[in-house]
């Protein structure tokens, strides 16, 4: 029989990556509990929160099963059946469920992040075959065991809306998550940094140029560009702060060819490693004369001049329309 399971805060950016270590492992089976009525609005909300990693969307209800239920409630609000069916199978239970609202009080903060934990911990203590109880949080990950922060990378992606449809309450949020939330994040680290830690804030090459409708976006990637250098001042002498600029990063899985790859100088959209490999640089020794800085790392794309005639670029139409290359 295969072992299961348990896994919380799938949704969410440690959960995603969590989950897609565990789809890997063929021995064993993962129930994602998702807050959710019933199964199908379970899966639907998994589904949507993987859709840019196919290879992921594509093992729900396989490997990965979807559990409606809620830690904030009693056994998880989970019926006879799914109790039994977790008793009968789960030795590992992975709780990585948080919330982490930059704009909410304590209290409000500790209905999840402590209720929810002694649930989960309560529903742990009744699984006869449990092996191992692990609770994994963003924070967590960046420090280790004896309390201390080595790395901090700051990547919680904004809300794009545009001066169209964006609302007062929807720029304020984008600029919330995008730069109130890695600035607030860094302060609280602060006493836990070793010296000679290091911070990277992921920003955009939209802090430099842009598409129309993406005011919130820009705004917030802009902010963080800024920040970082303000950071890097700040903390001078026991942090170095930097930020990376990513162009087109392909997160689909799927192969960009024709001219959307042409056009880019180096011939080809970005990887997620592309970025990955410049934060652990920045991270490493090997960065240690760099603070202060934002790197591009787009292929080239931002210093490409463009000119209708030019290196294959067409201007179609009367102006109205969007450039293309051939």
């Amino acid at each position: 029989m295969k072992e299961g399971i348990l896994l919380t805060g799938g949704t969410g950016f440690l959960g995603t990556e969590l989950a897609a270590r565990l789809a890997k492992a063929e021995e064993a089976f993962v129930y994602v509990l998702v807050r959710a009525a019933d199964h199908a609005e379970a899966a639907q909300r998994l589904r949507a929160a993987w859709q840019h990693d196919q290879s992921l969307y594509q093992t729900v209800g396989r490997q990965l099963l979807p559990l409606p239920g809620d830690f904030m409630k009693a056994d998880l609000g989970l019926n006879a059946e799914a109790l039994q069916a977790l008793r009968e199978s789960v030795t590992l239970v992975i709780h990585a469920g948080a919330e982490i609202g930059f704009d909410k009080g304590k209290a409000e903060l500790d209905q999840t992040n402590v209720l929810g934990t002694r649930n989960m911990i309560a529903l742990a203590q009744s699984l006869p075959r449990l092996r191992r109880f692990l609770h994994i949080s963003t924070a967590y990950v960046a420090g280790r065991k004896h309390g201390h922060v080595d790395y901090l990378i700051n990547n919680a992606p904004p809300l794009m809306k545009g001066i169209g449809e964006c609302t007062y309450e929807d720029f304020v949020q984008a600029q919330l998550v995008g730069v109130a939330a890695p600035y607030y994040l860094t302060r609280l680290f602060v006493p836990r940094f070793v010296q000679g830690a290091a911070v990277v804030n992921i920003s955009s090459s939209r802090d430099r140029m842009s598409q129309p409708q993406t005011e919130s976006y820009t705004a917030a990637k802009g902010g963080i560009a800024a920040l970082t250098h303000a950071m890097a001042v700040s903390l001078a002498g026991k942090v170095r702060v930097n930020s990376i600029s990513p162009g087109w990063i392909n997160t689909t899985g799927s192969d960009i060819a024709g001219a959307d790859a042409f056009q880019q100088p180096v011939g080809r959209v970005g990887k997620p490693e592309d970025i990955a490999e410049m934060a652990l640089f920045l991270c490493s020794e090997k960065a240690g004369f760099i603070t202060g800085e934002n790197i591009c790392v787009d292929g080239g794309m931002t210093r490409l001049m463009i000119y209708h005639g030019d290196h294959g670029w067409e201007l179609h139409g009367d102006g109205e329309e969007e450039w293309g290359i051939e």
